[in-house]
């Protein structure tokens, strides 16, 4: 993602695997999910870049628009480990809301 406000710029890159469990049935308009996540971060801003890796996991509902298409809306919590160029490693958690479009592949 990346964010500008006035003059900095920060630009954050994740990757990594994603899995989660969704409870209803075939029929189910709205499901239930939860999931677990493990990746590398790249954070870059004006001022300082860093990278590492994150773990979390979190939960929300996915209302579907088709068989294999949904809305998607939960909360997530992450733990983080990065490198910050010049200074010792940082730890860090965060607590976020997102929203999303999610695919499914059967």
């Amino acid at each position: 993602g990346r964010v500008t406000q006035g003059e900095g710029d920060l630009t954050t890159l994740g990757v990594g695997p994603t899995i989660a469990y969704y409870f209803g049935d075939a029929v189910s308009t709205v499901r239930p999910f939860v999931e677990a996540h493990f990746g590398y971060q790249s954070i870059s801003t004006d001022f300082f870049d860093a990278s590492g890796w994150a773990f979390g996991g979190g939960a929300g509902a996915a209302v579907m628009l088709s068989p294999t298409v949904a809305l998607t809306f939960g909360g997530v919590y992450e733990i983080q480990n990065v490198s910050v160029e010049d200074f010792e490693d940082q730890d860090g958690d965060e607590f976020r809301l997102e929203a999303g479009i999610a695919a499914f592949v059967f």
